[in-house]
C-alpha cells in the first residue's frame, strides 16, 4: 500500500486501544477513541477514516447504537464490529440497522484482523467511487432541471432565487440547518407549478381565491412533481420535503408533523408568491397578504421572519452596468432588463443570473436573428467587445 489506511479504532479500555495501536501502527494509520462519544467527536474533527472498528460492550452507548450513528453521519467510513458477546440479537443489529461490514469475535488473530481491515478499506474505495458517480450524476440533473426552469419559466425561476436567499438567510438567524436537500427545495418547488395549466398557475401567483376544483389540481400537481423527484437518485429527500410543504404532503404523513425546513419553506413559497420579483421587494406588505392564512403555519416562524428577510438581497455582488448585445450575454451576468426575442416572447427575466446554459442559448439565438435588442446587465469585470 502506497498509503496506510487511515482506520479509527473505539473501545471503553484504553489500555486495550493503546495496546492495538502499539500492535498495529506500522501497518496502519491509526487513532484511538474511548467510547462512542469520543469516536463522535474524533470522527467529526480528524476524519475522514477509511474504517471504524468498534467495541459492542461499551457504556452509555453500545456498539450497535454507536455504528448506526456513524452510518448516519459518516456513511463512507466502513464499520466493523468487534466484540466479545457473540450473541445472535447483538450481530443482527449491528449488521441490519448499522450495515457493519464484518462482526467479529474477540479474541481476534492480529493477521486476520489486519486481512478484515484491508477488505473494508477496499470496500470504502468502491463506495467513495459510487457515490462520486452518483454526485455529479445527481448535480447534473439538477443542473438541468434549474436551467431549464430559468428559460421555460424565467418569472418562476426569479422566485426560486428569492426563496434560496431567503432560506439562507432564515437557517442562519433561526438555528435551522441549512440541508442539502433544502437547498434543492428552493431551486426546484417550482415544478409542480409547471404541470399546472398557465391561466391557473398565474391564478395562484395572484393570491386569487381558488375554486375546490382548482385546489385539488394544484394539489394534484405538487403530488406528481414530488414522484417525479423522488425517481432520482438521491433527490427522495427534496421530494419529501417539497410535499411536506404542500396540503396534500400533511395529510399523507398521516398526523406526522412536518420539520421545521418544511415549514419555513412552504412560509418562503407563499411569499414568493405575494411579491413581484421583477420589483422592489416589499415584505411587510408580502407578509400582511398571508395573515390572513395564518393558521397555516408555523406561528413562531412566521412572526420572526419579516425582520431577518427585510433586507436580504439588497447588498449587489456585481459592480458595473453595462449595455450589451444578446450575443455579449456572459455566465455570471446578472440582467437588469427582461430579455425578449424579436416577436415580444420572454426569454430570461430580469433579476437572473445567467447560467452558462441560458449564455450559450440566447448567444445562438442572437446569431440565428431571433433576439435583436439590448439589453442591461451588472457584472464584476469588463464585457467583451459586443
Amino acid at each position: 500500500m502506497s498509503e496506510k489506511i487511515r482506520v479509527l479504532f473505539v473501545d471503553d479500555d484504553e489500555n486495550l486501544l493503546n495496546a492495538i495501536k502499539r500492535t498495529l501502527r506500522k501497518d496502519l494509520d491509526i487513532e484511538i477513541a474511548t467510547g462512542a462519544i469520543d469516536g463522535l467527536r474524533m470522527l467529526d474533527k480528524n476524519g475522514p477514516f477509511s474504517v471504524l472498528v468498534s467495541d459492542q460492550n461499551m457504556p452509555k452507548v453500545d456498539g450497535a447504537t454507536f455504528l448506526a450513528k456513524v452510518k448516519k453521519h459518516f456513511p463512507n467510513t466502513v464499520r466493523i464490529m468487534l466484540t466479545g458477546n457473540s450473541d445472535q440479537h447483538t450481530a443482527i443489529s449491528a449488521i441490519n440497522d448499522a450495515e457493519a461490514f464484518r462482526f467479529v469475535n474477540k479474541p481476534c488473530r492480529t493477521s486476520q484482523l489486519l486481512e478484515i481491515i484491508k477488505e473494508a478499506h477496499d470496500h470504502h474505495l468502491q463506495l467513495a467511487t459510487e457515490y462520486s458517480v452518483l454526485e455529479e450524476t445527481v448535480a447534473g440533473s439538477i443542473k438541468l432541471m434549474t436551467d431549464m426552469l430559468s428559460m421555460a419559466y424565467p418569472d418562476r425561476f426569479k422566485r426560486t432565487m428569492l426563496v434560496t436567499q431567503w432560506a439562507e438567510a432564515a437557517c442562519k438567524a433561526l438555528d435551522i440547518e441549512y440541508t442539502w436537500e433544502l437547498k434543492t427545495a428552493c431551486a426546484l418547488w417550482p415544478i409542480g407549478d409547471t404541470l399546472l395549466p398557465e391561466a391557473l398557475a398565474a391564478k395562484r401567483n395572484t393570491q386569487d381565491a381558488l375554486t375546490a376544483e382548482e385546489r385539488q389540481t394544484v394539489m394534484a400537481a405538487g403530488v406528481s412533481a414530488s414522484e417525479m423527484l423522488g425517481n432520482i437518485p438521491r433527490l427522495q429527500g427534496v421530494a419529501r420535503l417539497m410535499l411536506m410543504t404542500t396540503p396534500a404532503g400533511s395529510m399523507m404523513a398521516e398526523n406526522k408533523k412536518p420539520g421545521p425546513d418544511a415549514r419555513l419553506l412552504q412560509i418562503l413559497i407563499d411569499l414568493s408568491r405575494c411579491v413581484d420579483p421583477s420589483g422592489p421587494i416589499k415584505i411587510n406588505a408580502a407578509f400582511n397578504q398571508l395573515v390572513k392564512n395564518i393558521n397555516a403555519y408555523d406561528a413562531g416562524i412566521f412572526t420572526a421572519l419579516p425582520p431577518i428577510l427585510k433586507n436580504v438581497g439588497k447588498k449587489k455582488e456585481v459592480k458595473q452596468l453595462h449595455e450589451i448585445t444578446a450575443g455579449g450575454l456572459c455566465e455570471g451576468d446578472l440582467l437588469t432588463t427582461d430579455l425578449k426575442d424579436d416577436t415580444g416572447k420572454l426569454i430570461l427575466a430580469s433579476g437572473q443570473v445567467v447560467s452558462e446554459t441560458a449564455a450559450n442559448t440566447v448567444s445562438r439565438l442572437y446569431s440565428s436573428g431571433a433576439i435583436s435588442m439590448r439589453m442591461k446587465v451588472m457584472r464584476n469585470t469588463e464585457p467583451a467587445a459586443a
